[in-house]
């Protein structure tokens, strides 16, 4: 394995080196493909979708057909209309130069079909589309774009083959039943002609201005010094190492505790790599929001020094779309249609601000009637930088095409990847829930046959689990109920011929489009759990579908990618790291010194107190007490942390009803985001209060707790997950793979909860506090070996010692 530690006096120049030894390179590609300086090259397709799409915003584009589905539906089409033509054609690949305000474009597309008439020898091209619905309920927004490609085609067509006439044919094939729907005209070139270089002209001049703004990013970017006076220990050979990674199209993996400025040392290197024109974009990924803000805060940094940079942040749907619509679905959101019609006006306008953040998305929404959510989405193929979740490049289902495209054109900086190794196994499971289908029966009783099939395979699936001796359902077994559910998805889609749905039937059309997308990608990683639900007299089913390890999937997305860079405070052990996200013995690996001197902190933990399920409320005196020993040691902020809601409750009234007085709170389990902000405000104004919340929860992780925000943590229990189905198959699974499986399982998960909880009390040089360990546990080795350098553990038996430890702690600090 490549485990490397930086040395930065080795390293302390070879920012600059490296930097200097590239050069000046070609101004390059500005979409998806550029012959040079003057020049542009793109798709028919990439054509027709940005300058001749019309229509409403369709709701139907992730429940349409797969691309295996429309693969397979083409070539089966092709493969008839070869036995019924003598001369047919398919796949037929053209090209065309035309002359563009000065400039040389090359369009390239493939014909779907092409044959002559027998007797007028007349051409005619065919484009085939495959559906789910009716032709009459095909929306504007695909025909209009299907249309267009159709007739750019027989324009080039023309142009090369110099004739004045041309049939063009759209052909609809529906995988429900394999009927088709033909619509045939015939077109003069003329009349294509216009269509066709009216749309160059609007593709051209949006291409232009890209063009032009990335030169401007390109020497900004070149001449770009670090945006800070100094770097920080550690932080230059960091740096240097992440744009080697880029520049050699390399996977990078490191953890660097909090002090380095893990944010600057990815994004620095990034911006210097797009000014050598090495990459064109820089898409930085998290799993919260706080770290979101936090890549937003370091861009609009560079953006104060080099402003030619935009940078465009991604917020989920439900928060960032305003149109109250979306919520009671009584109606088509006002934002959706007509979007095509007005989508290009609000990119030019968007492409106009020197800040595209949130309120410039909301403006530019309101201003032409968009939807925020999708405009934000429609802006990703342009800009500089894009800051959004892991699932936009990870999860199957919203993974965005482009990133996937364009890979080798960006750089992707993974922050928080510790939070990847969980995510990413949510992201490749699916639910099927018998409840859920039921309530949907109530509002839509013409879903009953659909509802009924999808029962019959769940009872199904419960008749073959009962004959198992694993709880585990082998992926065999459930891959029938998935296929099931496609057939179901494909039929009920071509019945229902609304956009506007009931929100039960929404929530459940998207589960079952999840799971048949899951059970489609499934392996042998992948397991079913069943479970046995009581809703009052009624027990009804629900099948979890769940993958084991993701590894494979992620290593083959990183393999689309020029340069990935994974990063986090907390990204041990390195072995559980390369197992969980499939990153090999050749992927660099780097684990960064802390820069806080051990003397800012006392960690103690304890030698006697047993938190072990059977054994912990036993306990509950004494953590009262070490509780209120830790805040009376020294007024401030502090957090007492849990693994469950359960034994938080338990502890948090014992501490009140001996404690009636202290300023404490609990973390409830549904808070809002205002909710959650209005809490963490509080422990910077000054008052001093105490939380019992939750070890790796919301305010435990990614919160920068910086000052006197935050004095202590008290963590209780080693926030081990409670042994269930689900956790004994990752176990299982992990020990098939040469792996110890309680660790993977259990106590590594378990162990990054701990570190990340303990990370919130130093946030800078000039913080002190203090973390308690309350498990005997934490004082084995399978711990300890695992702790970060600079905590020098001071173990303690009763109150009465740690009291010693607090005042000699707080004298000297």
């Amino acid at each position: 394995m490549m485990t490397e530690k930086l040395n930065p006096d080795i390293d302390a120049n070879a920012m600059e080196s490296d930097v200097s030894e590239v050069g000046h390179a070609e101004v390059s590609d500005v979409t998806n493909g550029r012959i040079s300086e003057t020049d542009f090259q793109f798709s028919v397709t990439e054509l027709a979708e940005f300058s001749c799409r019309t229509g409403d915003l369709s709701s139907w584009g992730e429940g349409g057909p797969s691309s295996y589905e429309g693969i397979r539906g083409h070539q089966k089409l092709q493969s008839q209309r070869k036995k019924q033509l003598s001369n047919y054609q398919s796949e037929v690949s053209v090209e065309l130069v035309h002359d563009w305000s000065e400039k040389t474009v090359l369009i390239r597309g493939r014909l779907d079909g092409l044959w002559l008439d027998d007797v007028s020898n007349e051409p005619t091209i065919e484009e085939i589309k495959t559906t789910y619905l009716e032709s009459e309920f095909i929306p504007e927004s695909s025909r209009s774009v299907n249309l267009a490609q159709l007739k750019i085609y027989g324009w080039m067509y023309c142009r090369k083959h110099q004739i004045e006439t041309i049939r063009l044919q759209l052909t609809w094939m529906n995988l429900n039943d394999d009927s088709l729907s033909v619509e045939s005209s015939q077109y003069s070139i003329d009349e294509l002609e216009a269509f066709s270089v009216a749309a160059i002209e609007k593709y051209c001049s949006w291409l232009n201005k890209i063009f032009i703004h990335q030169l401007k990013v390109k020497k900004a970017c070149e001449a770009f010094q670090f945006p800070f006076p100094e770097f920080r220990e550690g932080q230059r050979a960091l740096c240097a190492e992440v744009y080697r990674s880029i520049r050699d199209e390399r996977i990078m993996a490191f953890e660097a505790p909090t002090g380095i400025g893990k944010t600057v040392s990815t994004l620095f290197p990034a911006v210097k790599a797009m000014g050598e024109g090495k990459i064109k974009q820089i898409v930085y990924l998290t799993a919260k929001t706080s770290g979101r803000r936090a890549a937003r805060n370091t861009c609009n940094k560079l953006i104060e020094i080099k402003p030619a940079l935009k940078v465009l942040t991604i917020t989920a749907k439900e928060k960032a779309c305003f149109c109250t619509n979306e919520k009671s679905d009584e109606t088509l959101c006002r934002y959706k249609v007509g979007y095509f019609d007005r989508l290009n006006n609000a990119l030019n306008y968007c492409f106009e601000q020197s800040n595209l953040d949130d309120s410039t998305i909301r403006e530019a929404s309101n201003k032409f009637k968009v939807c925020p959510f999708s405009l934000s989405l429609s802006l990703v193929p342009w800009v500089d930088v894009v800051i959004c979740d892991f699932n936009y490049l990870m999860d199957p289902l919203v993974q965005l095409p482009h990133f996937v495209a364009n890979g080798k054109q960006a750089v992707y900086l993974i922050d928080e990847a510790h939070n990847l190794i969980e995510r990413s196994c949510d992201m490749y499971s699916g639910q099927l829930s018998e409840t859920l289908a039921l309530e949907v029966l109530e509002d839509e009783p013409s879903m009953s046959r659909y509802v009924n099939r999808i029962t019959a395979a769940l009872l199904k699936v419960d008749q073959l689990e009962s004959k198992l001796s694993e709880a585990a359902i082998p992926v065999d077994v459930c891959k029938p109920i998935g296929d099931v559910t496609a057939r179901c998805l494909s039929e009920a889609m071509s019945n229902i011929h609304s956009e506007v749905m009931s929100p039960k039937l929404s929530q459940w059309f998207k589960q079952i489009i999840r799971f048949s997308k899951i059970s489609e990608l499934s392996k042998e990683r992948h397991f079913g759990f069943l479970e046995h639900q009581q809703n009052g007299l009624i027990e009804s089913l629900v099948l979890n579908l769940r993958a084991m390890n993701t590894g494979e999937y992620l290593s083959a997305i990183f393999r689309q990618l020029r340069s990935v860079i994974l990063f986090s405070g907390t990204f041990t052990p390195e072995s559980y790291v390369r197992y969980s996200l499939g990153l090999s013995d050749s992927v660099k690996y780097h684990k960064m010194h802390s820069l806080f001197d051990s003397s800012q902190q006392l960690v103690c933990v304890s030698k006697t107190i047993d938190m072990r399920y059977n054994q912990r409320d036993q306990f509950i005196g004494s953590l009262v007490d070490i509780i209120h020993s830790t805040i009376q040691a020294k007024k401030g902020n502090y957090l007492v942390s849990f693994g469950s809601y359960a034994f938080l409750r338990k502890v948090f009234e014992a501490y009140q009803e001996k404690y009636p007085t202290d300023n404490i709170f609990t973390q409830e389990s549904n808070y809002t985001d205002s909710e959650k902000e209005h809490v963490i405000n509080q422990f910077f104004d000054g008052s001093h209060r105490t939380g019992f919340v939750i070890t790796g929860g919301i305010f435990t992780e990614g919160i920068d707790y910086i000052g006197d925000a935050l004095t202590g943590i008290i963590i209780i229990g080693t926030g081990m997950s409670v042994r269930d189905n689900v956790r004994e198959s990752v176990r299982q699974d992990a020990e098939n793979h040469g792996m110890n499986g309680f660790d993977i399982a259990y106590r590594y998960p378990s162990l990054q909860r701990v570190l990340q909880s303990a990370g919130r009390v130093i946030r800078s040089e000039d913080d002190k506090g203090v973390i308690i360990l309350i498990d005997k546990r934490f004082n084995s080795p399978d711990y300890t070996n695992y702790f970060p350098d600079h905590w020098h553990l001071k173990s303690f038996s009763n109150n009465s010692e740690l009291d010693y430890l607090f005042n000699d702690f707080w004298k000297k600090n």
